[in-house]
């Protein structure tokens, strides 16, 4: 599996962040799905044009943040999902997700500040322990 960085951009604020790139039929079905949560990384699906696909974490053993992006990698919308959730599904096309592993103090962190500006998100993301910025 490659890695890339992506830029993640709020339209204020942006990041860099290390993910690996899950572009096979397999790789997208997976996700984090049976990983575990020492040895799980960011993880990007993108997609060659805008699509509207629902996720869930089913056989997910720890909470992971959300990112749907545009094709400019600006946040369409974000959540933060514990384990075992049904399906999740935004509003509008995106052409990419990101998937962020999170420790449940994040998970509940992201959790209780839902709806604040997308400027927060970004340093939200920068303070994670399993992102890797630049």
């Amino acid at each position: 599996m490659r890695t890339k960085k992506i830029r993640v951009d709020s339209g204020k604020d942006s990041v860099k962040i290390n993910v690996k790139v899950m572009n096979s039929a397999g790789g997208k079905m997976k996700g984090l799905m049976f990983e575990r949560y020492e040895k799980a990384k960011p993880v990007i699906f993108e997609f060659r044009k805008n699509v509207r696909k629902a996720l869930h974490t089913f056989f997910c053993s720890f909470p992971i943040l959300v990112l749907w992006l545009n094709k400019n990698g600006k946040i369409i919308n974000y959540q933060a999902v514990n384990t075992w959730n049904s399906f999740v599904v935004i509003k509008g096309k995106f052409s990419s997700i990101i998937e962020i592993p999170l420790t449940k103090v994040e998970y509940l962190k992201f959790k209780a500040g839902r709806g604040t500006n997308l400027s927060t998100v970004i340093k939200k993301i920068k303070n994670l322990r399993k992102v890797r910025v630049s």
